[in-house]
């Protein structure tokens, strides 16, 4: 586990979320918010799109 891990009794679900709440993989608020925002959710689709249609046309 070493020495950042928290413990918590089975079936305490609360106190799961609340350890995982304060972890280090929880990024700073801000930045989980312009992450799933509908404009990154928008650069995303465009860019996928775009990727889409820079391939070579494989009709026969």
């Amino acid at each position: 586990m070493g020495a950042g891990g928290m413990l918590f009794r089975p079936g305490d679900w609360l106190g799961l979320a609340r350890a995982l709440g304060q972890g280090e993989l929880v990024p700073p608020s801000g930045e989980l918010v312009e992450r799933y925002s509908a404009e990154a959710a928008a650069a995303r689709l465009s860019a996928a799109y775009e990727r889409l249609l820079a391939r070579p046309s494989s009709s026969s």
